[in-house]
């Protein structure tokens, strides 16, 4: 997200929160937020899990977890 030729939010979204997605999505997250001081997103689905660990990292790293699910093609964000 953008305002006023700044970035302010950016956002991560996986489908599956597997160890690899969750290590390039951190990884994109930092890349691309390089000199920007925005709020940074991991947007992954509540149906997997994922290891502990993830939590303080992102958590370290000023990377908010945002969970979703999908049921009968509704998506609906839960509260963290």
């Amino acid at each position: 997200v953008e305002e006023g030729g700044k970035l302010t939010e950016l956002y991560e979204v996986k489908t599956d929160s597997s160890r690899t997605n969750i290590y390039t999505a951190i990884g994109q997250l930092m890349v691309h937020s390089y000199e920007q001081d925005c709020q940074k997103y991991l947007v992954i689905p509540t149906s997997d899990e994922r290891p502990n660990i993830f939590n303080g990292v992102c958590n370290s790293l000023n990377i908010k977890i945002i969970k979703f699910e999908i049921f009968n093609e509704i998506v609906t964000i839960l509260d963290n």
